[in-house]
Formats: structure tokens, C-alpha cells, sequence
């Protein structure tokens, strides 16, 4: 099952005040339901897989999002586990090599000279990046967010996670002012 199968037999429908949608889609095999919405704080997606009994469970990988390779130039991986401790820190290599850029964790942050492209886990499944820019790939070259939906046959699976963007440094006031101490002046 995948979305790419799925989408010539889905339903998708809007929801709500059209800031989210969900894509349905009935196979012989099981069923794939996908939705996504869109608020202030990023993107939400929820990815809900069931196999049919006696069918067989293929690879389950899940290539959630995709940075193209503009946005990745420059930047730093960093992973973080569920307490906000760092499990790995690294650069994005100048040049593209397929395979993982660190392990997986509940927080996978992607820090740009101008902004931070954070993905979390919100149902335990681990995100990690993968370096796909080489040209096996070809106009989906960048780096993807991969997470995991282990299914089985008889089985539903559910894969939630979130992505946000904010910039890279917090935004500072402008305003300047003057501080004066006065003697035996009481503080307020």
C-alpha cells in the first residue's frame, strides 16, 4: 500500500474550514487513510494503515517529508531523544551520498542559517534523515524525513507527526532606552 497506489482510488475530502484534508483509499489488501492539517503552530499529518488478514507486510519504510536540497544547503541535523537530550549533531555534507545522515530520534531538527525545520513524533514511531540527494532520485532529491509504519497482516498501524518552522534566531526588539540608578530611589 502507498499513497502513490492509493491516490487513483482515494476520497479525499476537505475538512473543517479547508485548512486540513484527508485523502481514503480501499485496496483488496487493507486500507490507507492520510490526513493533513495545517494551523498556526505547522503541519500536522496522521498516516493510519490496515493489512487484510493472510496478506503479506512489505518494507515499512515511511518517507514522511521531503527538504529539497536549497533547503538543506548549509544546515545541521540535529536528533534529539524524548527528553530534549541530543543524540547526534551533524552538518549536512556539501555534496549529496544516499544513505542516513544520523540515527533516528523523537525530534529531528534541521538548523539553517535562517530557520529551524523541526519534525516530531507525536506516536512513538522515530523519524531519522536520509540523504537523498543523488540522481537515482531525481526531482525528489534533498533530504527525507523517514519515520516507520510497521503493519501486519490483520493490523492497523497509526504514524503521527508534526512539522514547524521558526526562525533561526528568536526575534530581538528594537527599542533602546536608558537605565538610571538614583540613590535611595526603592525599586518597583
Amino acid at each position: 500500500l502507498s499513497l502513490h497506489q492509493g491516490w487513483p482510488k482515494a476520497r479525499v475530502t476537505r475538512c473543517g474550514d479547508g485548512r486540513s484534508l484527508s485523502i481514503d483509499a480501499d485496496f483488496d489488501s487493507g486500507k490507507l487513510q492520510y490526513v493533513v492539517a495545517v494551523s498556526a503552530e505547522g503541519v500536522r499529518t496522521h498516516l493510519r494503515l490496515s493489512l487484510a488478514e493472510g496478506v503479506q507486510a512489505g518494507p515499512v519504510e515511511y518517507p514522511a517529508f521531503q527538504l529539497p536540497p536549497e533547503i538543506v544547503r548549509g544546515a545541521t541535523i540535529e536528533v534529539y531523544d524524548p527528553a530534549g537530550g541530543v543524540l547526534h549533531t551533524g552538518p549536512v555534507p556539501e555534496s549529496g551520498k544516499r544513505g542516513a545522515l544520523g540515527p533516528g530520534g523523537d525530534v529531528l531538527a534541521v538548523r539553517t542559517p535562517t530557520r529551524i525545520v523541526e519534525f516530531t513524533s507525536e506516536s512513538g514511531r522515530s523519524v531519522s534523515p536520509f540523504d537523498a540527494r543523488v540522481p537515482q532520485y531525481g526531482d525528489r532529491q534533498g533530504v527525507w524525513v523517514f519515520s516507520s509504519a510497521p503493519v501486519a497482516a490483520g493490523r492497523q498501524c497509526q504514524v503521527s507527526l508534526a512539522v514547524s518552522v521558526r526562525p533561526a534566531r528568536p526575534a530581538t526588539s528594537q527599542a533602546t532606552g536608558t537605565i538610571r540608578i538614583v540613590p535611595d530611589v526603592p525599586a518597583l
